[in-house]
């Protein structure tokens, strides 16, 4: 569940930066549209002693409103003090909720309820024991190209280990194992090869591996 809740709250967080990602776009198009406007009437000559046909947005009454119209569609009634973005409480949040349901992604949405990934879980062992041996036979996949195309010994290592950390099928012990002494081999982790020669030679001697191994 706790695991659940923070990717949700992740994709919450990333909702909301899309959301407020469009609200710019759209601010920035309203400017737009405003200042195209004013340059067909000939400029726009704000209060005071501001130049004619300023485009500066803090000079334009219109577009100035709207943008404060939007911060508080989006975020609501925040109070103008440091990290504001992270206020907890809920009018200041309000703005959020409203911004996420007008793009479906309101808190009924299956997709930020923690609930709907956990339902999702197998339970039954059958299908737990299927993804287990999928998951082994990958990293003995991954082991083999890391080493023979790759020539990444350490990664390929680390593959064949957690395999065999992870009770594979007996189809995949010897030839993990083979492959870990040959990596071992090419590292000069003597101690290691020495080790899984061992366990080759006593636990598979009939094994056509073998001769290989003992003249190594």
């Amino acid at each position: 569940m706790d695991y659940f809740k923070d990717y949700v709250a992740k994709l919450k967080a990333k909702a909301e930066a899309e959301k407020e990602k469009a609200a710019i776009a759209l601010q920035k198009q309203g400017l737009a549209q405003n200042n195209a406007g004013q340059n067909n009437v000939g400029g726009f000559k704000p209060s005071g002693s501001t130049p004619v046909g300023s485009s500066f947005y803090f000079y334009n009454d219109q577009t100035v409103a709207y943008g404060k119209n939007e911060f508080t569609r989006i975020w609501g009634d925040r109070e103008n003090r440091d990290n504001w973005r992270w206020s907890n409480r809920r009018g200041a949040t309000q703005g959020i909720e409203n911004a996420l349901a007008e793009n479906d992604l309101a808190e009924d949405n299956e997709f930020f309820d923690a609930g709907y990934y956990i339902a999702q879980i197998p339970s039954e062992k059958k299908t737990i024991d299927s993804i287990a041996k999928e998951r082994n036979f990958a990293y003995f996949q991954l082991g083999l190209i890391y080493k023979e195309k790759f020539k990444e010994y350490e990664l390929s290592k680390t593959k064949f280990i957690s395999l065999l950390d992870n009770e594979p099928e007996d189809r995949l012990i010897l030839p993990s194992k083979y492959n870990l002494f040959k990596i071992y081999e090419i590292l000069g982790l003597t101690t290691e090869m020495e080790r899984v020669k061992n366990e080759i030679t006593t636990n598979y001697p009939r094994d056509p591996l073998c001769p290989n191994i003992k003249s190594s």
